[in-house]
């Protein structure tokens, strides 16, 4: 669950339609949904893996991929929703660059922007993959998550989205340890970065999360995803500590920065 950060940062540019650009229209649908009525970040980072499926050419994968909050989307307004992607010619490696608008009169409203590294991903025979650092297991919050059919992709690894979503409980997860409402902050980005490839055989994941940046307003809470102690994902989200009522960032009490202390590493 995630809200408006407006009030708390300037307006969000709105740029007009791109030549370059593939646009694929996004159907809004009701499990994308919280609560309130806003659309879930992370049904935004589906609606980007399927904006990626055009350059996904000759074996390729996102290898890491950040995506950046910039409105809330509301369901059930009747707004055209649709992804446009392109790529971006200036670094050496490929890069997708995605935008999440909302289309009308006049230029596409930017709701969420996404950039997209691609690689090819290694054999499962290919070198040792990266384990968990012992003071994570040691220290970090612990989650076990079931892993479902509908999370992993046609390769047979975690699929994109799925692994946002375990960062998502992941987070959550740690934010009710430390006695935190989810909606006393705001998703402004999340940056992931893809280990693959997965083991043959999933039942569960295991994540372990703490809080790597503590800011004035703002803070970071890094997770890993592991199958053993093989990570196949790692995350950092960056959230705003938001007055709902007022529209604008806060700064959090003592009480808070404590507890926020205690799951730092």
């Amino acid at each position: 669950m995630w809200m408006s950060l407006q009030g708390a940062a300037p307006a969000v540019p709105d740029g007009p339609e791109r030549s370059d650009a593939v646009r694929r229209a996004v159907q809004l649908r009701w499990a994308d949904v919280d609560a309130l009525g806003h659309v879930n970040n992370v049904a935004y980072a589906a609606y980007f893996e399927d904006a990626h499926r055009a350059f996904l050419e000759d074996g390729l994968a996102v290898t890491r991929q950040a995506v950046t909050y910039l409105r809330p989307l509301m369901f059930g307004t009747g707004a055209t929703i649709a992804t446009r992607a392109w790529v971006d010619p200036s670094p050496q490696e490929p890069v997708v660059l995605a935008e999440l608008c909302e289309e009308g009169t006049g230029s596409p409203r930017v709701h969420a922007r996404s950039r997209a590294v691609l690689g090819s991903p290694p054999s499962r025979s290919q070198g040792e993959r990266p384990s968990v650092a012992p003071i994570v297991v040691e220290r970090g919050h612990h989650l076990r998550v079931a892993v479902r059919v509908a999370d992993l992709s046609p390769r047979g690894d975690v699929a994109d989205t799925a692994v946002f979503e375990f960062l998502q409980e992941a987070r959550i997860a740690l934010m009710a340890e430390m006695d935190l409402e989810p909606t006393s902050t705001v998703v402004a980005q999340k940056d992931v970065h893809f280990h693959r490839p997965a083991p043959e055989h999933w039942e569960s994941v295991e994540m372990w999360s703490w809080v790597s940046r503590i800011g004035n307003r703002s803070m970071a809470i890094d997770s890993v995803v592991a199958s053993g102690a093989t990570i196949v994902a790692r995350g950092s989200s960056t959230l705003v500590f938001f007055d709902a009522r007022a529209q604008r960032s806060v700064t959090p009490p003592e009480s808070v920065t404590r507890a926020l202390r205690s799951w730092q590493l």
